[in-house]
């Protein structure tokens, strides 16, 4: 008998996020249990007041939960696989990623998307979320491209 694999998706709002889930459900068994994950990074309310960081959380939950809607609606997942789970987590991509969901489910694979950042800027100061992902996750990554 097949061992059942243990797949993570992470996916962000943005039009990635359907290259991600179309190459994804290529590339799963149907017998697999799958995680969907929408990560609502925090880092860019760095330094906003704490009534103001609440309402954009809210506002934040509201349009992850819109957007999960639409891609449960676009794409057959619930169908597809064994198990499907849905979750929106707010911090630290790569640390989310990482340490706290691949550990804690015993994932077999993580499948992330990959952006080119072309500004100098962006490679030199942002760092590359993707890289730090793979360096540092302890499961296999399928990395997809545009």
């Amino acid at each position: 008998m097949d061992k059942e694999l243990k797949f993570l998706i992470a996916i962000d709002r943005t039009e990635m996020a359907d290259v991600i889930l179309q190459r994804a459900m290529e590339l799963i068994p149907a017998n697999s249990e799958v995680m969907l994950v929408n990560i609502l990074d925090t880092a860019s309310n760095f330094g906003k007041g704490a009534i103001e960081i609440e309402k954009i959380l809210k506002k934040d939950d509201a349009d992850a939960q819109e957007f999960i809607n639409k891609i449960l609606s676009k794409y057959p997942l619930k169908e597809k696989y064994k198990k499907l789970e849905v979750k929106i987590i707010y911090g630290n991509p790569s640390q989310k990623l990482t340490t706290d969901l691949v550990e804690e489910k015993k994932v077999d694979y993580l499948i992330i998307g990959a952006t080119t950042h072309t500004s100098l800027m962006d490679k030199l100061f942002v760092g590359s979320t993707a890289k730090r992902i793979i360096d540092e996750t302890p499961c296999n990554v399928i990395l997809i491209k545009r």
